[in-house]
């Protein structure tokens, strides 16, 4: 079942508008609260680093696991709730395209996750 969420540009920030699955609420989380339209790669550098085990800011936080994939959890979440899993090098898709296209500031940013790829797209 594909999964998606869409985000919509409030003229600060892309905020999330609509989801299809609740797990998808993790990754509404991530891309409005802590990476918004950040340039640097701070979510994407340590998946080269043999050495490092993630990545987390103020909401979220992303682990890497010895599987290759990637685990997004919600740090306010004191229920240790749903957990968003992906292959790590789909995630870096994602971050770097959610990137590429906060620089061109499309009206919409749609994220759909079919369980094995992600489609990052912009809409005007």
């Amino acid at each position: 079942m594909q999964k998606l969420i869409k985000f919509e540009w409030n003229g600060r920030r892309y905020w999330p508008q609509e989801k299809s699955h609740p797990e998808m609420d993790l990754i509404g989380i991530l891309f409005s609260t802590d990476i918004g339209c950040r340039t640097d790669r701070f979510f994407t550098e340590w998946l080269d680093d043999p050495d490092a085990w993630g990545a987390g800011s103020n909401a979220t936080t992303v682990d890497g696991m010895k599987d290759g994939t990637v685990e997004i959890r919600d740090v306010l979440d004191k229920e240790q709730g749903p957990v968003f899993v992906m292959p790590k090098e789909e995630y870096r898709k994602m971050v770097l395209e959610w990137q590429e296209l906060c620089k061109h500031r499309p009206r919409e940013i749609i994220i759909t996750w079919d369980g094995k790829e992600v489609t990052v797209e912009g809409r005007n």
